[in-house]
């Protein structure tokens, strides 16, 4: 059947994130649901609704396969993520809106003790680019 989560195009753009509800958490590219063919098998549908936000394209191959299967260990490891992903949105929120910290002071807070890592400047650079999608988020949408 035609995929409920990109409506058969094989990936995912704006609107069908609006229209699931996931601007914070999915970014566009290949479908995850139907891994860009654009249909599924029905019994997917079964096991994993289209927008559940635990199920991306970096989702290692095996951890997938026993989502889709609908194991329940991998459904609550899922589960986790998404409520990790909720949290993690809410404080930002919270630090910013409430306790007036600004982007950076947000990014550097959760960099605690990984200045001196290779990658600090590349995970700096995309949280900072996360803080401020998540802040406008919540000035647009309340």
């Amino acid at each position: 059947m035609e995929c409920p989560r990109c409506l058969g195009k094989g990936h995912v753009d704006e609107e069908d994130i609006k229209r699931l509800r996931q601007e914070l958490k999915w970014t566009t590219g290949p479908c995850a649901y139907c891994e860009g063919t654009g249909t599924i098998d029905r019994k997917l549908i079964e096991n994993i609704p289209a927008d559940a936000a635990f199920l991306v394209m970096d989702l290692p191959a095996e951890e997938r396969k026993k989502m889709l299967s609908g194991n329940p260990d991998a459904i609550e490891r899922g589960r986790q993520y998404a409520d990790h992903m909720e949290h993690f949105i809410s404080q930002i929120n919270y630090l910013h809106f409430d306790a007036g910290l600004q982007v950076l002071q947000i990014a550097r807070f959760y960099l605690i003790g990984a200045e001196g890592s290779l990658t600090y400047e590349t995970e700096k650079k995309d949280l900072v680019e996360y803080i401020e999608r998540v802040i406008q988020y919540k000035e647009d949408n309340g």
